[in-house]
């Protein structure tokens, strides 16, 4: 599954992140990959490159990174990896979410109640899953 919401304002970004992140630690996570893409300060070899830190270091990590001006919120890409869901702080603004199973679910679930309409959403059909 994968949903796109429109765009968010930084608050909202980091918002989502930091509930991303306790759901995924009540899911029995302990750690996340992370990797900055498009429109970091990075060079092309650096991008996409994972990293682990624990769950605990995942927002202060991002937050460090930004202040370091190697993204920007809401204007570089900034995946996070967890259970295998994906979360994306997009460099368009908005919000993905790609995974299967509860943790991703309850994303796209959250993110209605709040009125995050999709701009797209993907559900494989039973032949393609």
């Amino acid at each position: 599954m994968e949903f796109i919401t429109s765009n968010r304002t930084r608050e909202e970004l980091l918002e989502q992140l930091a509930a991303f992140v306790a759901d995924g630690a009540a899911f029995g996570a302990k750690s996340a990959t992370l990797s900055y893409g498009w429109d970091s300060s990075l060079g092309i070899s650096e991008m996409w490159k994972p990293f682990h830190v624990t769950l605990g270091e995942v927002l202060p990590t991002i937050l460090e990174a930004e202040a370091r001006q190697v993204v920007r919120l809401g204007e570089s890409d900034v995946f996070i990896e967890l259970h295998e869901t994906r979360l994306q702080l997009c460099h368009e603004g908005d919000l993905h979410i790609c995974g299967e199973g509860e943790l991703c679910l309850m994303q796209v679930s959250r993110w209605r109640a709040l009125g995050f309409s999709p701009v797209s959403t993907y559900e494989p059909t039973r032949n393609e899953a």
